[in-house]
């Protein structure tokens, strides 16, 4: 059984987060994303399908592991867009569009 994946378009891009001291976080709500061309095909987990939803989201994640946070107080969330768009060495382009620090955390969501 084939798997469908989100496509993602600069029209309908599709979000991901991470954190810098262990890496994805995934919430599994959402089909995987696919990004392809004739020479790479890139999958990966989407966290959101708006910009709203993914701050939105990563804030109650951040909530709820609000021990993780305490106890790794360097550490940066980083939401990102995927709208598509490959390098010309076949990579795919990911765009920072939000970033929170533990501390900013700590003091406005915890």
């Amino acid at each position: 059984m084939e798997n469908t994946y989100i496509t993602p378009t600069k029209e309908r891009p599709v979000f991901v987060a991470y954190c810098n001291a262990f890496g994805c976080i995934d919430k599994r709500m959402y089909k995987s994303w696919n990004v392809k061309n004739d020479k790479t095909n890139s999958v990966g987990d989407t966290f959101a399908l708006s910009f709203a939803d993914a701050v939105n989201s990563l804030h109650e994640w951040i909530k709820d592991h609000a021990q993780f946070v305490i106890e790794n107080p360097k550490c940066k969330f980083i939401i990102q867009s995927i709208n598509g768009t490959i390098t010309k060495y076949d990579d795919v382009v990911y765009a920072d569009v939000y970033e929170i620090s533990a501390a900013k955390a700590k003091k406005y969501i915890i």
